[in-house]
């Protein structure tokens, strides 16, 4: 079994890249395995019904059994690798679940959802076949209920940030996630976290999708909606008291939606937290904008041209969104550092005209006294010490009745 072409592996490389260093570990753990397949006279992509994949089984469980504990993560990668490289299908190779278990059986140090959380943050830079491989094997692991495994639908969520449908392959991925997550409602509210971040992600992607702006969001934000309604649904003991499932909500209008209902008092007394807004921004994104927030005014006046033209200008439709929740994501982790950056307020500020959810996110974090309303006041040129009625006079025009109505919510 070799990967398939275009230069071979799991991802696209440009010609100077290194290897991804997890996928050459397990092609390397795989070799031991290929010569048990070979001495079986077996090929994964046969479609053989007759195939003898119990002996080969048999022997790779023996290699991992009673072995120490290295060898027992070796014969566990070199599988993933043949999972995630071969065509494995249960139509294609009768022994695909036999496989499947016996990683279940022998992965006592959780290498499957180690591996698959490394693949799934680089899901852009997948080869198309290996996408495929990769939804459908977290769809059985999810229908298995194999421990764990939420970790990687929740990475997968991060690398398809809210809004953003402007790579190939987005719109597919949008779609499996949704699906699997409607199916296996009951498994992810099983765990309070998993539950609440998909939540906040569903109903996020259902507010950036306007079903005007294309057929795929047309059908996708129906299916978003689902979700959130599916997991309500099953999670009836969930504390939904969360600020920015709250800010997600007021943003998100549908009718489906009626049955949500949220303590809004206590969400405010608890304020944003991170945790739940890095959900919405990759890594990547997060760790630049934290270093900018770091630097000098003058120079992060330059950073901030590279940053948006590398995570923000080919957004599209979806800017708006992302921007929002960039913003909630930037003052709140400023506020917990106690990092003042009023040139990056300002040039937010500035970006968020015209993008509705991105202005009603600074109207978001100035509704009650704080760092984030000290924030909003020094972005639109104040001391950080206005009071709210201060504020609103401020404010663009354009913002003073959403930003009066965001400061009635709580009435302070």
């Amino acid at each position: 079994m070799v990967p398939e072409g275009g230069g071979g592996g799991w991802y696209y490389t440009r010609p100077l890249d290194a290897a991804d260093a997890v996928e050459e570990a397990a092609r390397l753990h795989y070799v031991s395995q290929r010569k048990v397949l070979a001495r079986a006279g077996l090929d994964l992509e046969s479609a053989d019904p007759n195939a003898q994949h119990g002996v080969a089984i048999a022997e790779i469980f023996a290699m991992a059994d009673g072995s120490d504990e290295e060898q027992q993560k070796s014969v566990v990668l070199g599988v993933v690798y043949a999972l995630l490289s071969a065509e494995w299908n249960e139509k294609v190779v009768p022994g695909y679940f036999d496989y499947l278990s016996l990683l279940r059986t022998v992965d006592d140090h959780d290498v499957v959802v180690r591996t698959l959380l490394s693949v799934a943050l680089r899901y852009s830079n997948l080869r198309p076949k290996c996408r495929l491989r990769l939804q459908g094997l977290l769809s059985d692991m999810a229908a298995a209920r194999w421990p764990k495994a939420e970790r990687v639908v929740l990475a997968l969520q991060r690398a398809l940030s809210p809004g953003d449908l402007s790579w190939a392959g987005a719109a597919e991925l949008l779609g499996s996630l949704l699906e699997l997550a409607a199916a296996q409602a009951g498994w992810l509210v099983a765990n309070d976290p998993a539950a609440k971040l998909t939540l906040l992600w569903a109903l996020r992607w259902a507010s950036a999708l306007d079903p005007a702006a294309s057929s795929e969001a047309q059908e996708l934000r129906p299916a978003a909606l689902g979700v959130v309604v599916r997991l309500l649904g099953f999670a009836h003991h969930l504390c939904l008291d969360d600020a920015a499932l709250d800010w997600a909500l007021s943003i998100c209008k549908a009718h489906e939606l009626d049955c949500m209902k949220l303590d809004t008092t206590a969400a405010a007394e608890k304020g944003l937290e991170l945790k739940s807004l890095e959900h919405l921004l990759a890594p990547g994104e997060q760790e630049q904008l934290r270093f900018i927030m770091m630097a000098k005014p003058a120079q992060q006046e330059r950073m901030l041209g590279w940053f948006w033209k590398r995570h923000l200008a080919h957004r599209g439709q979806g800017l708006g969104p992302h921007l929002a929740d960039l913003i909630l994501w930037a003052v709140t982790m400023a506020g917990d550092e106690r990092i003042e950056s009023p040139t990056l307020w300002k040039a937010l500020l500035q970006a968020s005209a015209g993008h509705e959810q991105a202005m009603n996110a600074f109207c978001f974090l100035a509704r009650q006294p704080g760092y984030g309303r000290a924030a909003v006041a020094k972005a639109l040129g104040g001391s950080g010490t206005e009071t709210a009625q201060e504020l609103v006079v401020m404010a663009p025009s354009a913002w003073r009745g959403a930003l009066a109505e965001r400061m009635g919510e709580l009435k302070k």
